[in-house]
Order: C-alpha cells, then sequence, then structure tokens
C-alpha cells in the first residue's frame, strides 16, 4: 500500500493521541486531559475525511 499524504497525516493524529494518553495515564487536571483528547480526536477525525476524500471513498 501506498503511503499518501493524507494517510501519513491520519497515521500521525492516532500516533499523537496514543502518545498524549500514554503519558497522562494519571492526569491531574482532568478538564485538561478531556479537552486534549477531544481536540486530538477531532484531529483524528479530520485527517481520516481527508483520506476517504482522497481515495474516493467518502460519500
Amino acid at each position: 500500500m501506498t503511503v499518501t499524504s493524507a494517510l501519513a497525516a491520519l497515521r500521525d493524529a492516532v500516533a499523537a493521541r496514543d502518545r498524549f494518553t500514554a503519558a497522562n495515564q494519571d492526569p491531574s487536571d482532568w478538564s485538561h486531559y478531556d479537552e486534549s483528547v477531544t481536540d486530538l480526536t477531532e484531529q483524528i477525525a479530520a485527517a481520516a475525511t481527508t483520506f476517504l476524500d482522497e481515495i474516493g471513498a467518502h460519500p
């Protein structure tokens, strides 16, 4: 499989969220943690949409 720029962005967004959650197993500020995870998840969703558009699979 060829890694396109959109697929690489999706991979990187998932990796960023994984690194963040691994580094914050017991956060002292849950509201900041939740906000950060939400932001990272939104980045994943945007990257996934871009990838689906790129391969012509997005409705």
